[in-house]
């Protein structure tokens, strides 16, 4: 009896789903789907670590795409999981996959299956006490959309500056997640995008806290705010600073 196998571990109904998805399965037996209905409760009893931990397995299987070709499954998955409420996106997520231009990982379809202008990523992370490495990569990811779609030149005019300031495997995430919750954003945009972030090359930036002591800028919290002033001007004047500029805001902090 499938409902009787279901109550002895309720954590059956998402080894189900993986099951499923892992043999391409497009239907499923309406009978177990409808025991699954009758004990979708008893996944409330479960903790929060053991169904995070079936869920990953599932997040990371090749394939899942196929789960938006299995209707019932996929609505028994969204009840289980509301907040993975970007399905659809898997679809793109797949055509990146096939094309090798991105390795799956958890942390990269979490974005994915989460992200969005809201705080919907933070309540997914308190829920399941996700790891703090999990929670600061989505908030970044969401932190940094938010930008790109308040400034168009984020990944145009300011792209070197950002690389800087973020590192560029944190871009390439970026511009990969934009990719999948964006229809505008085509493979071809995308693939021209990758291609001149790898082109960037940082400079170094050229002060650092001996020249600072050297100029005669001897306290601690001096040093850390002139730096930070040198960096934001450097930054502005694409990764330049003339002497006198430099000299200037120095001196100042010596007063």
């Amino acid at each position: 009896n499938t409902s009787k196998r279901i109550q002895e571990d309720y954590l059956r109904i998402i080894r189900f789903i993986r099951f499923s998805i892992q043999y391409d399965s497009i239907y499923s037996d309406p009978k177990v789907i409808e025991s699954i209905k009758l004990n979708l409760s008893g996944l409330k009893n479960l903790s929060k670590e053991r169904i995070f931990n079936e869920l990953s397995k599932i997040l990371c299987l090749k394939n899942i795409a196929i789960l938006l070709k299995n209707i019932e499954l996929k609505n028994i998955f969204s009840v289980i999981f509301p907040e993975l409420k970007y399905l659809n996106r898997l679809d793109k997520l797949k055509s990146l996959t096939e094309s090798r231009l991105l390795s799956q990982n958890l942390e990269i379809i979490l974005s994915i299956l989460l992200i969005d202008e809201t705080d919907n990523f933070e309540y997914f992370c308190h829920k399941y006490k996700t790891s703090n490495k999990l929670k600061n990569y989505l908030s970044l990811i969401a932190r940094n959309y938010k930008d790109f779609n308040k400034e168009r030149n984020f990944l145009k005019k300011d792209l070197k500056k950002n690389i800087y300031l973020l590192g560029k495997d944190n871009i390439k995430n970026l511009v990969n997640f934009i990719y999948c919750v964006d229809s505008k954003f085509s493979l071809k945009i995308l693939e021209e995008i990758i291609n001149n972030i790898d082109k960037v090359r940082i400079p170094d930036f050229p002060f650092n806290g001996q020249f600072l002591k050297n100029q005669g800028v001897i306290d601690g919290k001096k040093i850390g705010s002139v730096l930070k002033e040198l960096e934001k001007e450097w930054l502005e004047n694409n990764f330049f600073l003339d002497n006198n500029k430099a000299s200037f805001i120095i001196n100042r902090a010596k007063i």
